[in-house]
């Protein structure tokens, strides 16, 4: 998370306690509300949900790799960890350009 608070030291402990009771799971130490949370004060901040950045790089890497013309399609698909509906969406794309 791209925040920093300065708070007293009795302060910041209790923010901590009340910010693990709210937002985390003991088994897994994920919700959604806290990803929820994350997601709003990103979009916030930066204009874009963390969705939205994580689909961006991904079409840049895919864009990138496409350009190399030394992968195949499979190839860039299971490198990126994207379908490849996605990369042949994409090099359709750049093909019209």
């Amino acid at each position: 998370m791209d925040l920093l608070l300065y708070l007293p030291e009795d302060l910041e402990k209790k923010f901590v306690r009340e910010v693990i009771q709210e937002f985390t799971k003991d088994e897994d130490m994920y919700t959604l509300k806290s990803m929820e949370f994350s997601n709003q004060l990103h979009l916030a901040l930066y204009g874009e949900s963390w969705d939205d950045k994580r689909e961006r790089e991904k079409t840049l890497t895919v864009t990138n790799l496409l350009k190399l013309e030394t992968l195949s399609t499979e190839q860039i698909a299971n490198a990126v960890n994207v379908s490849v509906e996605f990369v042949e969406k994409i090099k359709a794309k750049i093909e019209n350009l």
